[in-house]
């Protein structure tokens, strides 16, 4: 399995408090059978604002410990960039890491509120040629409230990443309902586990795992969990399938 979304990279956001559970963090990942991770530590301006670069430089040397461990993970780089007006210039400057360098860009959405400027800016982003992936749509309430608000962005190129522990509850009774809609649906195209602390969300992926394979087939699972996740990673094309009205 890959993890398309993990906070594991050390005191740049809310995610690791130290490198010793960044170690703790990756260590369990590899434990659960996750081999590979893709940094997803938060992007928002003039909050949690380290670059493509400096973010590059924490995973090297990560990486190179981990070797010396004989840990057996990849990591790679990347963002949870909260949606602005500004993303498509910070992207072609530098400042904001797509994935591996690939064209998809995971993107977080607004919680409670949809912003008058979602649609615009995401296709905007598809124009130039970067497909925006939006991180967790099972918590955002607007996406709860009605699932459909996805279909138009599905069918444009926008791809959709859930939350392993959304399946058993971990964000609430709405979410858990919400995103096995989305699942049997054809809305999430890939699964991360948006891990922001040790001894949560990987030691609990047997759990989580067992919980899956009551909602989908055994191919669809691997589907998200490791075909569309490389293909990602390897800049490859994700064909979408057209997704249900609920």
């Amino acid at each position: 399995m890959i993890d398309m979304h993990s906070h594991f990279l050390p005191q740049i956001d809310d995610g690791s408090r130290s490198v010793e559970e960044t170690f703790q963090m990756i260590k369990e990942a590899s434990k659960a059978g996750f081999t590979a991770i893709v940094s997803a530590s938060h992007y928002i301006a003039n909050t949690y604002d380290f670059n493509k670069e400096e973010r590059r430089e924490i995973i090297n040397a990560i990486s190179s410990n981990l070797s010396k461990e004989n840990i057996d993970i990849k990591l790679y780089n990347g963002a949870e960039v909260y949606i602005d007006t500004n993303i498509i210039e910070k992207v072609k400057k530098g400042i904001i890491p797509k994935i591996n360098n690939s064209r998809y860009l995971l993107m977080e959405l607004p919680m409670q509120n949809k912003m008058l400027s979602t649609d615009n800016i995401l296709y905007n982003l598809l124009s130039s040629n970067i497909v925006p992936i939006i991180a967790h749509p099972e918590r955002y309430k607007y996406v709860q409230d009605n699932p459909n608000i996805l279909i138009g962005f599905i069918e444009k190129g926008v791809l959709c990443q859930a939350n392993f522990a959304s399946v058993i509850g971990y964000y609430g009774n709405t979410a858990k309902k919400t995103v096995i809609k989305l699942l049997q649906n054809d809305m999430i195209h890939c699964l991360g586990t948006d891990c922001h602390r040790a001894d949560t969300i990987y030691s609990n992926m047997d759990k989580i795992l067992e919980h899956l394979n009551k909602i989908l087939p055994k191919k669809e699972i691997e589907k998200l969990t490791t075909v569309n996740p490389m293909k990602i990673i390897s800049n490859q094309e994700i064909k979408i399938n057209f997704p249900n009205r609920i």
